[in-house]
């Protein structure tokens, strides 16, 4: 306000007409009129030659997934479980008799071999060729007193015959005697003495026939008393025998501790010796898995107890031996023995026995070891091949079941149901049939009836047909064995 005043003082001051100021504000204003005509007409030309927005139309996206063709194969069932090699023979030497050692063998010390019938160690067997001495003379002594029996039973036999006929004789004679007593033509002391006489005899005659009754028992005991000797005398020559120790198979020694000039008790134990004709690995295997290396049967087996055929036609395991310890990787051929009796309550595992015939046969030295005992083993069992299985890769289940790709390239679920598991694959019993389209990469998220841009995957597919059918196990073994 003050400065509006001012400059209407000032105009005023200075003469100018109040007119003239009014002409000259109008003629300013009418100035801006023209540049606002012309942006006015521009923005009018511009609008009437614009052109319509272009509308882009919507491409559906997809997703890269690696896929596989779901193969139909031969699959063997193979189960990997680790255990520790034992001799499959352990002969622990027993000193069966009493005596001191006089001889043993030059390599008798732990880790020596001694071959079958080698003789081991020797004990004094004076004592027990004493008792075999002594034991014939008794028997010599109870044959004589038998003989002198036989002869005594035959004399017996023979006085028999004459004291009967002299008792015959003496009946006789007292009959007389009592005819003429009643005549009164004897004494009644010659009557009384021919009835001693009488009795006398008789007596003789009972002594003879209850010698010969005894006889035969006499004979008896002393058969018995010959039979005891004679076994008295066999055991004798029996420990006598086993004053000397042999090795009963190829075997090698452990745990020595005796030498000569050592005092052994009967029953006392020296030493351990381990066959080297067969070494044994017991494997643990989970219950799970070792059921896949039954052949399946439609019929009981018929039998209360199943016999070791009955087992192993079950069973019709082949068998590897792996060194599982070091940088070595020896391994051996093996057979299935037997099952354990038992399964573990805490690990759920039953044991499965394999064996190794003449491991130290099969020694390359530099290259293949002897299976020494205590040998941290891996076992491959393989069992029959079960035929025409679907088989996938384990890493694409989901939740019980897979993504495959219907004939679009989309997504779609599929609820499998799985026979068993081994190593990285799955066999399955339902839900696929082979051939399908089975994606392996992870789909998530994974949104039903998505587009999918499918590359084929046929290192896995190449790996996982493999490990199925155990081609690349049997590789590695030729490897190994050259």
């Amino acid at each position: 306000m003050l400065n509006t005043a001012i400059n209407r003082a000032e105009i005023f001051g200075n003469g100018i007409d109040m007119k003239q100021l009014l002409d000259r504000n109008v003629v300013r204003r009418l100035l801006v009129i023209p540049p606002i005509a012309v942006g006015i007409l521009v923005l009018a030309w511009f609008r009437s030659n614009a052109r319509e927005p272009q509308r882009k139309p919507e491409v559906e996206e997809s997703r890269v997934l690696r896929v596989i063709d779901v193969p139909r194969l031969d699959v063997v069932p193979q189960v990997e479980a680790y255990g520790t090699a034992r001799p499959g023979q352990i002969w622990r030497a027993v000193s069966e008799v009493k005596g001191r050692v006089t001889k043993v063998h030059p390599e008798l010390r732990a880790g020596s071999a001694v071959r079958a019938g080698e003789e081991i160690l020797q004990i004094d067997r004076t004592e027990y060729d004493l008792t075999v001495t002594q034991l014939n003379a008794d028997i010599e002594q109870a044959k004589a007193q038998l003989a002198e029996l036989d002869a005594r039973e035959s004399n017996d036999k023979a006085s028999l015959v004459i004291e009967r006929k002299v008792l015959a004789l003496a009946t006789e004679e007292e009959d007389r005697l009592k005819k003429l007593a009643k005549e009164d033509a004897a004494t009644q002391a010659n009557l009384d003495a021919q009835t001693r006489q009488t009795l006398v005899q008789q007596q003789q005659v009972q002594t003879l026939e209850n010698s010969l009754n005894l006889a035969p028992s006499q004979k008896d005991a002393l058969n018995a008393t010959i039979a005891a000797r004679q076994a008295s005398l066999e055991q004798a020559k029996i420990d006598a025998g086993k004053t000397i120790m042999v090795a009963p198979f190829d075997c090698r020694l452990a745990d020595v501790s005796i030498d000569v000039g050592q005092f052994l008790a009967a029953g006392e134990v020296l030493f351990e010796a381990h066959s080297t004709a067969l070494a044994e690995v017991e494997a643990q295997v989970p219950v799970d898995q070792a059921s896949t290396l039954i052949v399946p049967r439609d019929s009981p087996l018929g039998a209360e107890l199943p016999s070791m055929d009955d087992v192993r036609d079950i069973f019709r395991i082949q068998a590897r031996v792996t060194n599982a310890t070091g940088s070595d990787a020896a391994s051996w051929d093996a057979k299935f023995l037997r099952l354990r009796e038992t399964i573990n309550a805490q690990t759920r595992t039953v044991g499965i026995v394999v064996g190794v015939e003449r491991p130290y046969e099969q020694i390359i030295p530099g290259r293949r070891p002897p299976l020494l005992d205590g040998t941290f083993c891996r076992i491959t069992l393989t069992g029959e091949p079960r035929t025409s299985q679907v088989v996938v890769p384990r890493s694409a289940i989901y939740d019980g079941g897979v993504y495959v790709l219907d004939a679009d390239s989309r997504l779609r679920r599929r609820d499998i149901a799985v026979q068993f598991v081994q190593g990285s694959f799955a066999v399955i019993s339902s839900g696929l049939k082979g051939g399908e389209s089975l994606v392996v990469s992870d789909p998530t998220p994974a949104v039903d009836g998505m587009l999918v841009d499918s590359q084929s995957d046929d290192d896995l597919q190449i790996a996982l047909i493999a490990e199925a059918t155990a081609t690349a196990t049997a590789a590695e073994q030729d490897r190994s064995d050259d």
